[in-house]
């Protein structure tokens, strides 16, 4: 089997520290950073992640970063930190305009934009803000704004998965506004954090799912993007399978359900870098 790119996902990754740390992975092609917002974020306050039951997890970590102003601080030295490797930059927005602004920022530079509109854990005023990837007339904002300014830069948009009565107008929105890269999916979101017992598991009462639980949800996602990007002519949108990934079997999985390149997150995480020589073997 020919092995699809592998990447490590965004998540804890916000220093030229943490880039360098996966950088040493020789079975590792890509890194992702961030996410970062406009504004520096604290997230959620702690609890804010469990391990559910084995290799699954709750977790509504709530965007914490440093904002535009840490980024600009250390973007040239995260893209050393990063080698030979590629370099992603993931920004998730808060309020309007925010994409713009940063987006302007990194088209100054050879990394990757990859554009978060499926983050569940965004609490702001008091509420959770809703997914912009489950509203057709958001997502299409989000990407104008982002487009209008990308410059050369190549652009990613990562999705959550997505209502069947809306999957084809999001993905035709995505290739309509010219994105290179489709990455899904992100966590399943507005998952209760209340156990069996009806206690509270994290300090808020919603969260994302991730690890094994959702791994068919996740192949399911791929190949119904996959099916789409088919019939759109001229598309060459790269698509990125995530979800679940812990192992060689489910590199193979997502790569027959129809992903170009796979991205390991929660699993890297908990393990470090070294799980990607695992992953990669043979």
């Amino acid at each position: 089997m020919e092995h699809p790119c592998i990447m490590v996902a965004a998540g804890n990754i916000k220093t030229n520290d943490g880039v360098e740390s996966f950088e040493k992975s020789n079975a590792l092609d890509e890194i992702t950073a961030g996410s970062f917002t406009l504004r520096q974020r604290d997230g959620n306050k702690e609890p804010n992640f469990i391990e559910i039951e084995q290799g699954t997890y709750i977790n509504a970590l709530g965007l914490p970063n440093g904002g535009l102003l840490y980024l600009k601080e250390k973007i040239k030295a995260m893209i050393k930190a990063a080698g030979a490797k590629r370099l992603r930059i993931s920004i998730a927005p808060i309020q309007q305009n925010d994409l713009a602004l940063m987006t302007s920022f990194l088209n100054g530079y050879q990394v990757t934009l990859e554009v978060n509109l499926g983050c569940p854990n965004v609490w702001y005023d008091g509420a959770q803000k809703p997914l912009i990837c489950h509203d057709v007339r958001a997502t299409a904002h989000a990407l104008a704004e982002t487009m209008r300014v990308r410059g050369n830069l190549r652009v990613a948009v990562k999705l959550s998965p997505l209502p069947d009565e809306i999957r084809d107008e999001i993905i035709d929105l995505c290739y309509i506004h010219g994105v290179n890269e489709i990455v899904t999916m992100n966590t399943r979101p507005n998952v209760s954090t209340l156990d069996k017992d009806g206690k509270q598991l994290l300090s808020v009462p919603l969260a994302g799912l991730s690890g094994r639980a959702i791994q068919e949800e996740a192949l399911e996602e791929v190949r119904k993007t996959r099916q789409l990007l088919g019939g759109i002519t001229g598309a060459s949108i790269r698509l990125v399978g995530v979800g679940g990934i812990d192992s060689r079997d489910m590199v193979r999985r997502m790569y027959e359900a129809g992903a170009d390149a796979v991205q390991v997150g929660t699993h890297a995480f908990i393990h470090g870098p070294k799980v990607f020589e695992e992953l990669r073997a043979a």
